[in-house]
């Protein structure tokens, strides 16, 4: 039978290759786009509006509260008291649970189970 890797590994060399130049295209369009909202944001904040269009389109300002965390024992300690874990997001940080299972010498932490992702890594020598 004959080796079907090598031919895959040069699809995936290519295919990669193309997300990355797509990529480069769409950092440069989101730049751009940026760079022009922030320049409709002053034009819209120098005439003390926060809409504005025409028969193509319109754009508005949009305000959004966010939390900006000043001091994090304070605010975990809130959160502690008042049972606020809604306030933070759902997510385990990786490295630190990979750490805290090999200090625990591979024991389970509670509620959890480890799960193992599988993945490609795609290098390319320089030959």
């Amino acid at each position: 039978m004959a080796d079907k890797k090598g031919p895959l590994l040069k699809k995936l060399i290519t295919a990669r290759n193309n997300i990355r130049a797509a990529d480069e295209v769409v950092k440069k369009h989101k730049e751009t786009y940026d760079n022009l909202a922030q320049q409709m944001l002053e034009l819209l904040q120098e005439d003390g509006v926060t809409t504005t269009g025409n028969d193509a389109a319109s754009c508005s300002i949009r305000f959004t509260k966010v939390a900006q965390v000043t001091d994090w024992e304070k605010f975990y300690r809130y959160i502690s008291r008042n049972k606020a874990f809604f306030l933070l997001q759902k997510r385990v940080s990786d490295v630190a649970y990979r750490e805290l299972l090999e200090d625990r010498k591979g024991r389970d932490l509670p509620g959890t189970e480890p799960f193992t992702k599988v993945g490609l890594n795609l290098r390319i020598s320089n030959k």
